[in-house]
């Protein structure tokens, strides 16, 4: 009885040594690189864009020396390159640039190998691609008429000469709720803060004069920096998407000619 007893207590402990070893291979495979599996990024192709086509994935690698080599992609679509390195840290940093002009679902792969050349181990990364929204589909308003000029038309800046005094009046595009509309100009004591009065929609506004910067003198005075010819108007709208409840706000600015005030 002693001698199965010894011969159970035996196997469980080599068990537990085989099981602590493939435990520590395993966290070593997987330490070898920490980065994302998938990445999702989106792509500009025509029309108006807040921000261009290339991306930056970054990959921490696990020992100092370490490095990324047979980085390829697999269609002509998805464009890679290392772009950064820093081995400064214990634990290597490797920025890889993204670049594509195409919605779809892609790859690209890279070898992680040590300072000897020995490969350590081998990612495949996939990329989720998706057409991104113009400026203009980010945009909720369909007009916002100010004295029957659209400022989200391409001429408005070039019609300054508006009057001081007008209707304010914001059409929503399909799909869009306007939640809140508020106007404001520069404060009068200083120039880096807004005084906003909340309006409803289709309501009669005063536009700004105030075409000056004002700032802090001796004594805790304000004087003015008059460097400008145009006095702003802001225009602050708050809306929903009627489908996803999401809500957004939208800045704009009305800027009209005004007289040197002396």
């Amino acid at each position: 009885m002693k001698k199965i007893n010894f011969l159970w207590a035996k196997l469980i402990l080599m068990a537990a040594v085989l099981l602590c070893v493939f435990t520590a291979c395993d966290i070593r495979a997987v330490a070898a690189v920490q980065c994302e599996d998938t990445y999702e990024v989106s792509f500009y192709k025509g029309g108006n864009y807040l921000n261009g086509n290339d991306y930056l994935f970054e990959v921490v690698l696990d020992a100092r020396g370490d490095q990324i080599i047979n980085l390829k992609s697999n269609n002509k679509h998805l464009k890679v390159y290392q772009v950064k390195y820093d081995g400064f840290y214990t634990k290597p940093e490797i920025g890889i640039g993204v670049w594509t002009d195409k919605k779809g679902r892609f790859t690209f792969e890279f070898d992680v190998v040590s300072a000897a050349g020995n490969v350590k181990e081998h990612k495949v990364i996939t990329v989720i691609s998706k057409r991104a929204k113009t400026a203009e589909e980010h945009e909720p308003c369909k007009k916002i008429m100010y004295c029957k000029k659209d400022l989200l038309s391409d001429n408005f800046y070039s019609l300054l000469r508006v009057p001081k005094k007008g209707k304010l009046k914001i059409k929503m595009k399909k799909g869009y709720k306007l939640l809140e509309v508020w106007y404001g100009e520069r404060s009068e004591k200083d120039s880096n803060l807004i005084e906003w009065r909340q309006i409803k929609n289709n309501t009669v506004i005063t536009l700004s004069d105030r075409n000056y910067n004002m700032h802090s003198g001796y004594g805790g005075s304000y004087g003015r920096d008059f460097d400008r010819m145009e006095a702003d108007t802001f225009i602050w709208v708050k809306a929903q998407n009627k489908k996803t409840k999401e809500t957004l706000t939208k800045y704009y600015t009305i800027s009209k000619l005004v007289k040197y005030i002396k």
